[in-house]
């Protein structure tokens, strides 16, 4: 895949980070990074200079900003422009990452978009075969731009459904448009990682700097529904797969989704699926 023209060559160094016997890496301005993350790897740091892409292929990987905390699971990707992040591997994590800055970031985009935004949902193949292919020849000491740029371009397609919605949010320009966006984007991704943070609108408010009235009824247009539904829908489908995919007993799920009893869980579960949890996880197993 050819680079485009008039983009300036991008420097690419690995920071192989499997052992606690590596320290963490220092980001430069001028290089673009990639990493190779273990599960003894000590917390890396990144700075808010650079937006960095993650592939979590086994155990996850969690970030802190703040009082925000986030986890990407195996076979989920993430692209973070948010700023200075703290991530710490957790058990059994192994992951792969680029850390670059903005100009480095825009050479992937194959459009004209100004800026990646915070998108995490389930990696393509295209996207880990990419950033395999780019660790790879870091690692045999070969010209890894092609791949980078490669890696670069699948990032960019990984959070094509969350630059998508930009043209359903409310401004005068594309500027304003896009601070919306980034905006709504943070709540849609703090609700991803609880379910209890949809209920409580105040702090999706603050998250947003919107007020709770202007929050509900910003996402609604740009999502199709309201937080409360978003983070609804979520736990009806992580109850589904706790039901169908793991031994787990019906009332460790109904602690685990917080529901306020048993009961509680199974008459929501059969509400949604027609079905009780167990009728579901006995169809499964056939």
């Amino acid at each position: 895949m050819p680079v485009k023209s008039g983009q300036p060559c991008m420097k690419w160094v690995l920071h192989d980070q499997r052992s606690c016997a590596q320290k963490p890496p220092e980001f430069l301005p001028d290089m673009c990074s990639a990493v190779h993350l273990g599960p003894r790897a000590l917390p890396l740091q990144l700075p808010s200079s650079h937006i960095a892409a993650w592939l979590v292929l086994r155990g996850t990987l969690n970030g802190q900003l703040g009082d925000r905390h986030w986890t990407v699971a195996a076979r989920e990707a993430i692209v973070w422009p948010e700023g200075a992040v703290r991530l710490v591997p957790g058990r059994n994590c192994w992951a792969l990452g680029m850390v670059l800055p903005l100009h480095a970031w825009r050479s992937g985009s194959t459009r004209d978009v100004e800026s990646p935004v915070l998108w995490q949902s389930r990696a393509s193949r295209a996207i880990a075969s990419a950033l395999i292919h780019l660790i790879r020849t870091l690692r045999a000491e070969e010209d890894a731009e092609l791949h980078g740029h490669a890696a670069l371009v699948e990032a960019w397609a990984h959070q094509e459904p969350a630059q998508s919605l930009l043209h359903r949010c409310p401004g005068r320009t594309r500027q304003a448009r896009r601070r919306t966006l980034s905006r709504l984007l943070r709540v849609h991704h703090c609700i991803q990682n609880d379910f209890e943070a949809g209920l409580r609108l105040d702090v999706l408010a603050k998250q947003a700097n919107y007020s709770a009235h202007h929050l509900v009824r910003l996402y609604r247009d740009v999502f199709g529904q309201t937080p409360s539904d978003h983070a609804m829908t979520l736990r009806h489908q992580r109850a589904w797969e706790l039901v169908a995919l793991t031994p787990l007993s019906i009332s460790d799920i109904t602690a685990e989704l917080g529901f306020d009893s048993r009961s509680a869980f199974c008459r929501a579960f059969k509400a949604r699926y027609g079905v009780t949890a167990t009728q579901a996880r006995e169809g499964c197993r056939r």
